[in-house]
Formats: structure tokens, C-alpha cells, sequence
């Protein structure tokens, strides 16, 4: 049974052409890779993008657990492969600044992990981000990033 998911990273096939008049207040162009034929695009997170993606996701998945989903916000550091994935880093709002985040880290290290092929359905959608120059005069770290407060998913 077909559930209608939302997909937002793969192989896509060009198969007819819609106009879509209301744009999202966070849209932005998306890149991609073309096949040689020119009919299939290929779109996954890239190396410095700030994607949400649902925690706890499975290829199971229903329309009710997508209803009730939760995410993580991460940030991508490695361009993805067939082979290898994508790795990620695990992002976590800087305290007292709700659309600053930062590398979570244990004992000085990142929490980094890689989303092999298999899951990349779990990424929700990316997330426009860039760093602040000069925001450690306010008490933020400099390594931080600053998301685009639209694109947050609810808590």
C-alpha cells in the first residue's frame, strides 16, 4: 500500500510539469546531479548544508508515524556516496538563542554518524543556514550557525 510519504532526497523522474504559484517562505534553489539522459535528477544533502531530519525514522514507516514525527537538526560534512552515505554531525540550539546551533559534542569530541543509502529518506528537508562573523562579542559561540527561524520544525 502506496503511503504517500514526503520524499525529499533520491533519484526523481522528470514526468510532466506542474506551475506552482504559492512558494514556501523558505524556498530556495535545490542542487542536483542529472543523468546523462537528461530525465532523472539526483538530490541529496551536501557537505556544509544544515538538514532537520526525523528521529527514530524506518523504512516502515505509515502515514501516522510521519504525522507524529520528531527531529534532529544536523549539520552535513561529507558530500554522499553510493557506497559510503553521508556522514553528519548532530547540531543543538546554542542556550538562551532560539535560532543559533552549534556541533553537539561528548568529551571534546563531535556526535558524527553516517546515513548509509538506505537511509536517506530520513532527512525531512534542509534548512537555510550561515555563520554570523563576529557573534562571539554576544556570548555566542563563533562556530555557530544561524538557522532561518521559517524553517525550524516545531518542537
Amino acid at each position: 500500500e502506496k503511503q504517500n510519504l514526503p520524499i525529499t532526497c533520491g533519484v526523481f523522474e522528470v514526468s510532466g510539469t506542474s506551475v506552482n504559484v504559492q512558494v514556501s517562505l523558505f524556498s530556495y534553489l535545490v542542487q542536483y546531479q542529472q543523468s546523462p539522459c537528461g530525465n532523472f535528477y539526483r538530490i541529496c544533502p551536501l557537505k556544509g548544508e544544515i538538514w532537520a531530519m526525523y528521529k527514530n525514522w524506518d523504512i516502515r514507516w505509515k502515514q501516522h508515524d510521519h504525522e507524529s514525527y520528531q527531529t534532529q537538526i544536523v549539520e552535513v560534512v561529507s558530500d554522499y556516496s553510493e557506497r559510503d552515505g553521508v556522514s553528519i554531525a548532530r547540531l543543538g540550539e546554542v542556550k538562551g538563542c532560539l535560532t543559533f546551533f552549534q556541533r553537539l559534542q561528548y568529551d571534546g569530541f563531535d556526535l558524527t554518524q553516517v546515513v548509509c543509502r538506505e537511509d536517506m529518506l530520513s532527512f525531512s528537508h534542509r534548512i537555510p543556514a550561515f555563520r554570523v562573523p563576529g557573534i562571539g562579542e554576544y556570548g555566542i559561540p563563533e562556530n555557530s550557525w544561524h538557522l532561518e527561524p521559517d524553517a525550524l520544525p516545531p518542537k
